[in-house]
């Protein structure tokens, strides 16, 4: 199985998975624009390593594998949670085909959105403090 097919078979993973909803959850995943995905779906365009690194850190993909096809798919601890984003688009679709009342649906849709805004504002605050450690760190080198 070359590249592009285990790309393949991941991106049918991702979803099934419920790690993402779609191939503009993907690329989310992958840190990239949506456009790259029909592009490394079709083989047109090979995943390169920084790609392989995003899926890596954000849904738990083993790179070996991907790269290779040596070893599991995933790492061991991979999470089943999808992302707030993708849970609202799934509340979207399930209130579009009447499968879940318009209101209950909203009220999900306005909670899902706090948790992502406040999940982004932890991830904010926590990019903030590291760069503040690596200003220290740097600075304690130069002696200050």
């Amino acid at each position: 199985m070359d590249v592009t097919s285990r790309f393949n078979l991941l991106a049918e993973l991702l979803i099934k998975k419920g790690l993402a909803k779609n191939n503009a959850g993907i690329a989310r995943l992958m840190e990239q624009p949506a456009q790259i995905i029909s592009k490394l779906l079709s083989g047109e365009r090979i995943i390169t390593l920084e790609q392989t690194g995003a899926l890596s850190r954000n849904a738990r993909v083993n790179g070996d594998w991907l790269l290779t096809g040596e070893g599991e798919i995933f790492k061991e601890d991979t999470p089943t949670t999808p992302a707030p984003d993708d849970l609202i688009a799934a509340v979207a679709t399930a209130v579009a085909r009447h499968e879940l009342p318009k209101m209950l649906g909203e009220k999900i849709i306005e909670q899902l959105s706090v948790m992502r805004d406040e999940l982004m504002a932890h991830k904010n605050e926590i990019n903030d403090l590291n760069q503040r450690i690596i200003k220290m760190l740097e600075l304690s080198k130069k002696g200050y």
